[in-house]
């Protein structure tokens, strides 16, 4: 059997990550509390710029189809009240379809958008979806952002984050004294909360991502994982065969042998 390699992720105070104008890529509207809430709070409670890139229109956030465009107008004043709770964010519409993504991914608008963003500023920090992620907004948006990275603007730090599915992470911070604020932002989202106990699976990932932190006062954390650009080849690749592994050995469902 071969050596047993993985150490337990070091936490952070996101204080000591909030040195300047932190970009957050976020597949829909309510992602950015979902995944990176408490390092946002963080970095406005040191009066660093946060902006906020929504990637979709968030059109599918309706139960049973599509919504109007009053309904894209709801999602987005949610969005709006949600920044303001984690204390003012620039907001950034890129306009995508809402189910769009892997689309605009395989056509490179989506990459083109993103090299056009990570070069219009000397971002610090950018964060966005880990392509370890089930929805397939969430994966396409992340391996935009990689691609995009290869020729765009590199940020000094590069994190992927967890939105809807854990990921092999090499970064924890400890968003306890921000949780509360966490919690309001996303409360922001009354359309989304409505059909989807989102808030109570939040609070959960969180408190999950605090299991080996051995200290009492450490209730909630977030998950990131630190790509070093050069590395970047490698994390696409061997994330990918790892995924498609996953799904090779994934059990048939019960209905498929009836």
């Amino acid at each position: 059997m071969s050596e047993f390699y993985r150490r337990w992720e070091p936490l952070f105070d996101p204080r000591d990550l909030a040195n300047g104008a932190l970009l957050v890529l976020a597949p829909h509207p309510d992602d950015e509390v979902i995944g990176c809430g408490g390092l946002i709070l963080a970095h406005r409670v040191k009066e660093q710029p946060v902006t906020v890139a929504v990637a979709t229109d968030g059109r599918l956030g309706i139960t049973g189809g599509a919504g109007d465009d009053d309904y894209v107008k709801l999602r987005t004043d949610e969005h709006l009240e949600a920044g303001r709770v984690l204390g003012g964010t620039e907001s950034l519409f890129l306009g995508f379809p809402d189910g769009g993504l892997a689309e605009a991914l395989s056509t490179g608008a989506l990459t083109s958008a993103l090299v056009e963003l990570l070069d219009s500023r000397a971002w610090r920090t950018v964060v966005f979806s880990s392509p370890f992620e089930l929805h397939p907004d969430h994966r396409a948006l992340g391996l935009a952002t990689l691609e995009a990275l290869k020729t765009a603007r590199v940020p000094q730090t590069i994190l992927a984050m967890e939105i809807g599915s854990f990921m092999p992470a090499n970064l924890l911070i400890d968003v306890t004294p921000y949780a509360e604020d966490k919690d309001r932002a996303m409360m922001c989202y009354a359309s989304q909360l409505e059909h989807h106990d989102i808030l109570g699976k939040l609070r959960g990932v969180d408190v999950a991502r605090s299991a080996n932190v051995p200290d009492r006062a450490v209730k909630r954390c977030e998950a990131y994982l630190r790509i070093r650009p050069e590395r970047i080849p490698d994390y696409v690749s061997q994330s990918g065969a790892l995924l498609r592994l996953v799904d090779e050995m994934m059990p048939p469902v019960p209905w498929e042998n009836s």
